[in-house]
């Protein structure tokens, strides 16, 4: 019983934020769109901001990399870098490890 509970006290918990994320969804969107209008949102790019990418995917491999900071950004270089490097080799596949 108490697992039941649980499971069904994080069901609940998930459709009450699904439920106010698609009801706050036009207050965003409106937000966003006076936010733009000032000049602190780029129009074109609005849609990235509720996932709809703003240019096709390119073909070929795809490997998404984020980084928040000054910080991650720098440590991250490395293996970008590692990661080119095993791309244009055409090995990237085989390699388990990097």
């Amino acid at each position: 019983m108490i697992v039941a509970a649980a499971v069904t006290g994080v069901t609940a918990a998930l459709s009450l934020y699904r439920g106010l994320t698609a009801a706050g969804a036009p207050l965003v969107r409106a937000h966003l769109r006076r936010r733009a209008a000032r000049g602190k949102e780029d129009p074109a790019r609005l849609g990235e901001r509720f996932g709809e990418a703003s240019r096709p995917r390119p073909p070929g491999p795809l490997i998404w990399l984020h980084a928040a900071s000054v910080g991650e950004t720098s440590s991250v270089l490395p293996l970008v870098a590692r990661l080119l490097d095993l791309l244009q080799a055409g090995d990237w596949r085989e390699r388990k490890r990097i």
